[in-house]
């Protein structure tokens, strides 16, 4: 069980055509990978640079989770909703601050990780297009 940065991964299932230590490396960087991209998003809202290329990398670190069957992801329910609740503010700022109609942004009931992940990557879907349209 690895637990890294409020996400608890484990592998649920072996890969065939590698060895178990091959499987654990590629969990490890996936994993990494996640953490690395959010950490880095998280200090540029902190720091005012966010920029595409963050928005981009933590959407493509998302997808690679979600995709990745060897991988049981656990959100602790109070990290999870703090995660959510901050870059769904994160997203209103800042289509309010560039005159940008939200519709129907809201947040699913973030009991499960599906949720947690499907509210993350819309709210990141969110502030690409606004990054796109303001520029």
């Amino acid at each position: 069980m690895l637990l890294a940065g409020g996400v608890v991964c484990y592998v649920k299932g072996k890969n065939k055509k590698n060895t178990k230590n091959n499987v654990e490396i590629e969990l490890h960087k996936c994993i990494a990978g996640y953490n690395d991209s959010v950490v880095a998003y998280l200090d540029a809202i902190n720091n005012g640079n966010v920029s595409l290329d963050k928005i981009n990398c933590v959407i493509r670190s998302i997808d690679t989770l979600r995709e990745n069957k060897e991988i049981t992801i656990d959100f602790a329910q109070e990290k999870s909703e703090t995660l959510v609740n901050y870059v769904y503010d994160y997203t209103r700022k800042l289509a309010e601050a560039n005159s940008f109609e939200l519709i129907d942004l809201k947040k699913s009931n973030p009991c499960s990780v599906d949720n947690t992940l499907i509210d993350l990557r819309l709210f990141l879907e969110t502030q690409k297009n606004i990054f796109e349209k303001a520029a």
